[in-house]
């Protein structure tokens, strides 16, 4: 199952903000407020371990889905 994830044209970079807060603020998994003062580098890489692992465990689902008929 192809799921068009290796074609990254036209998509948007983070310019403002480093691509690691970035990322786990998008993931909706942490607020930038709580990165910003509550948290520190290790939380910050936790939640990206939590993300990428996430994301590749529902590509890994979604191939194994039956297939529609």
């Amino acid at each position: 199952m192809d799921l068009g994830l290796d074609d990254a044209s036209g998509l948007q970079d983070y310019v403002n903000v480093p691509p690691t807060i970035g990322m786990a603020v998008s993931s909706g998994k942490v607020s930038y407020e709580a990165l910003d003062t509550v948290l520190g580098l290790e939380d910050l890489y936790d939640i990206l371990e939590i993300v990428l692992i996430d994301g590749h465990n529902a590509i890994v689902l979604a191939k194994r889905k039956p297939k529609d008929r």
